[in-house]
């Protein structure tokens, strides 16, 4: 188990959005992309193991709130 912040913004990652899109600044899209958090998730996950993510995302988000 584990999770990464990481998941490349669209108009960079495909070809025919970033083509439409030369040129063009979205720094909030950038942004966000910095932060979005992906955390484990597989059909063979435990329920023991999706509470447990759960409950690690929701401490992680009251000690920054």
């Amino acid at each position: 188990m584990g999770c990464i912040v990481a998941d490349p913004q669209t108009y960079v990652t495909h070809p025919m959005v970033r083509e439409a899109t030369l040129g063009q600044d979205a720094p909030l899209t950038d942004e966000v992309a910095e932060r979005l958090l992906c955390p484990s998730l597989h059909p063979l996950m435990s329920t023991t193991e999706n509470q447990m993510i759960a409950e690690a995302i929701d401490s992680a988000v009251r000690k920054v709130s």
